[in-house]
């Protein structure tokens, strides 16, 4: 059978298709389970959820695909009927077949969790390890699983028949072009995976979980996700030194010395640090709220607090003709610790990045008090929304918008950084007014 596309390019790109088809089953399947938080979800939103997931899918295809894809490649260059390349090839066959199954087997077991816990599959998962008979005795006494477990077999042996079927059209195909064209379109296809894997076309910051909060929508903004991804995420995270968790107090005596601090004299049973506070008018005025975050700005800077050098004239007279809170501070010395800090208002822990978790938490802070208030929520950053994951995390704590360079005209985009700081001003009034 003679072909002109190269035979190990054809023999991808119907195997792109064969996982693509299977993540959206298992996409739609999670999808159809939770219809009932799919309340005031648009037509267009679901869509858009669902595309999000190709990009995702397309990363973890990308990873296991790689490396069959590079070697079979370079075998049926040098020889496609010998001895050496059916070997190979038999070998990846195997690699992407036991793989693959695998990524199936974590989607099938991802939505349970996803039911249970409203958040995609990681490490959590495994928190019951240390009882390996108890967790299986819980998976095999709830009948339900069996729905997902019986469809999860079918699909891995058509999946496998399929895949085999493939590769028997590979070994038994011809290319009807030459040796320079296969070299140069395998070389387009490599760095096409290599696209894939990295997910985004921009330089600063490849695909991160943030990227898949489109809206705020929790259900969507989760659905586009791949299990594999978040899995796969937070094992990376867990195995960072500067993850590991500090314990430098005991945490019962640590909470009872913060309830001390903060005068808590009857605390919550489940949010032992809740403070409770009654203003004096529940009819108070409702200002606009706009927040400034300065990257590199410290109080030694101002002209109040004894700099000699006049660097902040606008700053220090804005400082004296309104109110100014002397005892407010960020910490840390990253922009991460400085958008998480000033706005959830937690402190930063050196070498740790808040916004960057696979499975993204949930923080009481200014935007989820200012949405309870009625206010619509916006953040303006000058740069890339994914690098900190910024726009994700903002974006699943109530900031119903994040502006960033795609949403900037490119003639005033000037670096990586995006545009510049003034630019950014003149472009958020209109939309602020």
């Amino acid at each position: 059978m003679k072909q002109k596309i190269p035979a190990t390019i054809l023999l991808t790109i119907k195997i792109y298709g064969l996982v693509l088809a299977s993540f959206f089953l298992f996409r739609l399947a999670l999808f159809i389970t939770e219809l009932d938080r799919a309340d005031n979800a648009s037509l267009f939103d679901i869509l858009q959820a669902f595309f999000m997931g190709v990009r995702f899918d397309t990363v973890i295809f990308g990873y296991v695909m790689a490396l069959p894809f590079l070697v079979i490649t370079v075998f049926h260059l040098i020889n496609h009927k010998s001895r050496a390349n059916r070997i190979v090839t038999a070998v990846a066959r195997m690699f992407l077949l036991i793989f693959f199954a695998l990524t199936f087997i974590v989607c099938a077991a991802d939505i349970p969790y996803f039911n249970h816990f409203f958040a995609r599959f990681s490490t959590a998962a495994f928190q019951w390890a240390d009882s390996p008979a108890f967790v299986i005795k819980m998976i095999f006494e709830e009948p339900r699983y069996f729905l997902i477990i019986l469809p999860l077999v079918v699909l891995i042996i058509v999946f496998v028949k399929l895949v085999n079927r493939c590769f028997y059209n590979y070994l038994n195909s011809e290319n009807r072009i030459g040796l320079l064209p296969s070299i140069l379109t395998s070389i387009l296809v490599a760095g096409l995976l290599f696209l894939g894997i990295r997910g985004r076309i921009d330089e600063k910051s490849p695909i991160l979980v943030g990227t898949a909060y489109f809206g705020n929508h929790p259900l969507l903004n989760q659905l586009g996700l791949n299990p594999n991804f978040t899995l796969m995420r937070s094992v990376l995270d867990d195995m960072e030194e500067k993850n590991k968790e500090i314990n430098f107090i005991e945490t019962g005596l640590a909470i009872k010395n913060v309830q001390s601090y903060l005068n808590i004299q009857q605390p919550d049973s489940v949010y032992p640090l809740l403070r409770n506070i009654s203003f004096d008018s529940a009819a108070a005025r409702p200002f606009n709220v706009v927040l400034i975050l300065m990257e590199s700005m410290s109080a030694e800077k101002m002209s109040r607090h004894g700099n000699n050098d006049s660097l902040t004239p606008f700053l220090d007279s804005l400082s004296y003709q309104g109110h100014y809170f002397e005892n407010a501070y960020t910490a840390g010395i990253h922009t991460m610790n400085g958008i998480f800090s000033t706005l959830f208002s937690y402190p930063a822990l050196y070498m740790q990045h808040p916004m960057k978790e696979s499975s993204m938490l949930r923080y009481m802070g200014i935007y989820p008090t200012l949405r309870s208030k009625g206010y619509s929520t916006i953040y303006f950053t000058t740069h890339d929304g994914q690098f900190d994951n910024v726009e994700g995390f903002l974006k699943a704590n109530d900031c119903e918008k994040v502006v960033a360079k795609a949403d900037y005209p490119s003639e005033y985009v000037k670096t990586t950084l995006g545009v510049p700081d003034d630019y950014m001003f003149r472009f958020s009034i209109p939309i602020l007014n």
